[in-house]
């Protein structure tokens, strides 16, 4: 079994949805350019169901009871910061 296919495997035991390397580059990549903006760091994180996931997941587990769901990325984004976003797909 190849690397990246035993590193998905241990992140869904580990109750974690996995995200392909190649979104984590552009991300980070991206995120790097003082042009950037969320809308085009979202469009990277649209492409990847995994990464998708993982960030309404992550967000929305820690708002507080009562409190409306995140369902736009580009929010998601702005409550979690780059670098913790970043941090999320890893």
């Amino acid at each position: 079994m190849s690397t990246d296919l035993i590193s998905m495997h241990k992140k869904l035991e580990n109750g974690r949805l996995p995200v392909l390397d190649a979104t984590l580059e552009q991300f980070n990549e991206l995120s790097e350019e003082k042009t950037t903006r969320h809308q085009h760091l979202a469009e990277i994180i649209r492409s990847d169901i995994g990464f998708t996931l993982a960030i309404f997941r992550s967000i929305n587990m820690a708002l507080p009871a009562g409190r409306d769901l995140v369902a736009n990325i580009e929010h998601a984004i702005s409550m979690n910061g780059v670098p913790r976003t970043l941090s999320i797909g890893e």
